[in-house]
């Protein structure tokens, strides 16, 4: 009995841990401050494919293959099969990030693109006012929580089933599930580590960095204990998860005691 316990015992320790991700409010600007302008509806073609930070990752990978002088057609097969989107998808990324300004090299374009003109590309960003920098970071680490939460939603009904039935630990399907999840943890916590961090938040972020690296952890014991049916593995993963969820929690309490 003691493998479905210390399942359940993980998945009970997900769900404090979704609960408790902060939803980050923004800082408002003082009563003399210029409202800023509103933020432009992102594209539909792009919107729903994954979070900005990742799209420019898969733009950036995109532009690496393209580097290597092979054919533009080949490098997009590439990139969609490495990242399991699709052709159409991966063009709009490709537009995005040239609309966007994402890399230096403007002749880098999805086959079936038009060339933007040089005088519609906008210019490198100017220095961005304090306010409006902490504005954008809460937002997005705002974002960033809801996605943890919502992984950590996934993940625990895959690991309440193998509570109930061990005999998943050894099931190819669930296994992959298990790591698929996994994988978005990291993605989200590469795309935090990567974040622009305000003066007054660097302590803050510091809190949120450090319970990524427990995270991190937390999954690497998590699919080891998977695959080894390793029970201190599983035990220690839970230790992990928890550490960063006090962490979480202590990062939405300094954000909250900077709210005037």
């Amino acid at each position: 009995m003691r493998k479905p316990l210390l399942l359940l015992a993980v998945i009970m320790l997900l769900g404090a841990c979704a609960s408790s991700t902060p939803e980050a409010t923004p800082i408002p600007a003082s009563t003399n401050t210029p409202k800023p302008l509103a933020a432009p509806t992102p594209s539909a073609q792009t919107e729903t494919i994954f979070i900005e930070p990742i799209r420019k990752q898969i733009y950036s990978e995109l532009a690496d293959v393209q580097d290597k002088g092979i054919g533009d057609e080949e490098a997009y097969n590439e990139i969609a099969k490495q990242w399991g989107i699709t052709m159409s998808d991966l063009r709009a990324i490709a537009l995005e990030g040239i609309e966007k300004g994402w890399l230096p090299t403007p002749n880098r374009k999805p086959p079936t693109a038009t060339p933007m003109p040089p005088a519609l590309i906008p210019p490198s960003p100017t220095a961005v006012p304090d306010w409006v920098a902490e504005i954008a970071y809460t937002l997005l680490i705002s974002t960033f929580s809801q996605q943890y939460s919502e992984t950590f939603s996934q993940l625990g009904p895959l690991l309440i089933e193998a509570g109930s039935n061990p005999l998943l630990l050894l099931d190819a399907d669930w296994k992959i599930s298990v790591a698929a999840h996994l994988e978005a943890l990291q993605l989200t916590g590469w795309a935090v580590q990567n974040m622009d961090v305000p003066d007054r938040f660097q302590d803050i972020h510091r809190d949120f960095t450090q319970a990524i690296e427990h995270f991190d952890i937390f999954g690497q014991l998590l699919a080891e204990g998977i695959d080894e049916v390793d029970m201190d593995k599983l035990d220690r993963a839970t230790t992990e998860i928890l550490a960063g969820t006090a962490l979480i929690d202590a990062a939405a309490a300094k954000i909250n005691a900077l709210q005037p």
